[in-house]
C-alpha cells in the first residue's frame, strides 16, 4: 500500500472523526442531544473505516479490499433502511441515512487521495 496515500487516508479519517465527536460534545452542551447522537454515530463511522484501513494494509490487494469493504458494510445499512422506511420508523430511517451519508464522504476521500492527483 502506496504509504503517503495510506498515511494521509488514516489522518483524514482520524481528523473527522474528531471532528464529529468535538461537534457532539458542542451540540450537548447547547441541550441538543438527539443531534449529539447523530454527531456520534457519524463519528462511528468514521471509526468503523479507520478499521478497514488498517486492515486492508495488511491485504494483497489493500486497496480493492477497502472499496469491497466499504461497499460491504453500507449496503446492510441500505437495507436497514428500507426496512425502516417499509415499516414508517422514521427515527431509524434517519439513522441510516447519517451512517449511508458519511460512508459516501468516505468512499469520495478514498478516491480523491488515491487518484493520481493526490
Amino acid at each position: 500500500m502506496d504509504r503517503r496515500k495510506y498515511t494521509a487516508m488514516k489522518r483524514y479519517l482520524a481528523e473527522r472523526q474528531q471532528s464529529c465527536l468535538a461537534h457532539q460534545e458542542t451540540l450537548q452542551a447547547d441541550g441538543r442531544a438527539d443531534e449529539g447522537v447523530f454527531e456520534r454515530i457519524r463519528a462511528n463511522v468514521f471509526g468503523v473505516a479507520e478499521a478497514v484501513l488498517k486492515a486492508a494494509d495488511a491485504q494483497k490487494e489493500p486497496e480493492q479490499f477497502f472499496r469491497m469493504r466499504m461497499e460491504q458494510i453500507p449496503a446492510a445499512w441500505e437495507k436497514s433502511l428500507e426496512q425502516a422506511q417499509f415499516h414508517g420508523d422514521a427515527v431509524k430511517a434517519h439513522l441510516e441515512k447519517i451512517k449511508l451519508e458519511a460512508a459516501e464522504e468516505i468512499r469520495t476521500a478514498f478516491d480523491r487521495i488515491w487518484s493520481d492527483e493526490a
